[in-house]
């Protein structure tokens, strides 16, 4: 068997594009034949044959149509089943790991100012966005993969799928992510990020707005007690620290940057807090439970479908809703309640580990000859 894997960049960071190159990985140790359609890419693992899909220095709108119209080409080329991770006109596999982008637009009107909302549809970026939607979904795929009910619905709720719908979960490295590496680790995490005896909640993922940073940092302003809020991640950070100086709560968070390698932050962290505008199924939320945190996130997260909200974490449904969002991290400041619930979140997550996905794959690609 042979499969053309697609994604624009290939990098260690982002959560669509780990999940990529861990399904080239795994591929490989499966002893299937790989080729890797990219514009850019690095980290992926030795010998893996790569075929670039050229792109000008044009604007993002314009890089991403032609992608869009190349990669099939250089894809078909490879030989073999075309599994894609990014939008593009023909593919035998679509997984839709970043979501449906007309969801997004009608959560963007809910939840934020309407002058910024206002020209969505207008702007080109958008508009490319939704045109490239509509054509993978009605048409461009033989299969749809779902990493969570979630996002299958919102594709039959705003489309009419040409193609069977899948739901394939994201899987987690149930060693890697391990309640015994994340204690072993934890005493020099703590030191490394100035943590003392407080209670230390984790917010980690690129794109602060869509993330819900902001309603975390007003939330904070309803907490009592010793606590520090890590923030990690790729993102405007300036517009943050003001907010955060203008809730009188600056002292307490801390901006980490992008981490090349997450682990001691969860090692660090009690909990871990991502309350998502929108996020198809966040990898973060997985990889938090594997080590055995707390999770607190939102009903606009396909991951919040793994947690049992009082138990193994808390779901808010309104992602907007500090002060729900206060009286769920303040339950976590008892250290008793925390632990439980983390215990609870690891044994709901090892149901995932990356062997289920990838059997889950390979099964679908037989199935497609």
């Amino acid at each position: 068997m042979r499969v053309a894997v697609v994604r624009r960049e290939f990098r260690p960071h982002g959560g669509a594009e780990r999940v990529a190159a861990r399904v080239v990985a795994e591929l490989r140790k499966a002893g299937i034949e790989v080729s890797v359609i990219a514009h850019r890419w690095e980290g992926l693992p030795p010998g893996v044959e790569v075929r670039r899909v050229p792109l000008p220095p044009v604007p993002k709108p314009i890089r991403l149509l032609l992608f869009a119209l190349l990669a099939p080409r250089v894809a078909r080329a490879a030989g073999g089943l075309v599994h894609s991770f990014d939008r593009i006109l023909a593919q035998d596999v679509y997984r839709a790991g970043e979501g449906v982008h007309r969801e997004w637009l009608v959560r963007r009107r809910r939840h934020l100012p309407r002058h910024e909302t206002l020209l969505d549809t207008a702007r080109p970026l958008h508009r490319v966005l939704l045109a490239l939607d509509r054509r993978v979904f009605e048409g461009g795929a033989r299969v749809l993969v779902a990493n969570s009910r979630q996002v299958a619905g919102e594709i039959r709720r705003h489309y009419r799928p040409s193609a069977p719908i899948e739901l394939i979960r994201t899987g987690v490295d149930l060693e890697a992510f391990h309640p015994e590496r994340r204690r072993a680790l934890r005493p020099a995490a703590r030191q490394r990020f100035g943590l003392g005896d407080e209670t230390a909640f984790l917010f980690m993922g690129s794109g602060f707005r869509r993330k819900g940073l902001g309603p975390l940092l007003v939330a904070l302003t309803g907490l009592r007690g010793a606590f520090r809020l890590l923030v990690a991640g790729a993102g405007r950070v300036g517009p943050y620290r003001r907010l955060a100086a203008a809730l009188g709560v600056e002292d307490r968070v801390s901006f980490l940057g992008l981490l090349d390698d997450p682990l001691p932050a969860y090692a660090a962290a009690d909990a871990f807090v991502l309350p998502s505008l929108y996020d198809p199924a966040a990898s973060t939320c997985l990889e938090a439970m594997a080590v055995g945190l707390p999770v607190v996130t939102t009903g606009a997260n396909g991951s919040a479908e793994l947690l049992d909200s009082g138990r193994s974490g808390w779901v808010v449904e309104d992602p907007t809703d500090f002060q729900r969002l206060a009286v769920c991290l303040a339950t976590l400041l008892n250290p008793e309640r925390r632990e439980a619930m983390g215990e609870r979140a690891r044994r709901a997550v090892e149901a995932y580990p990356w062997s289920r996905h990838m059997e889950e794959v390979l099964a679908l690609y037989r199935r497609l000859g």
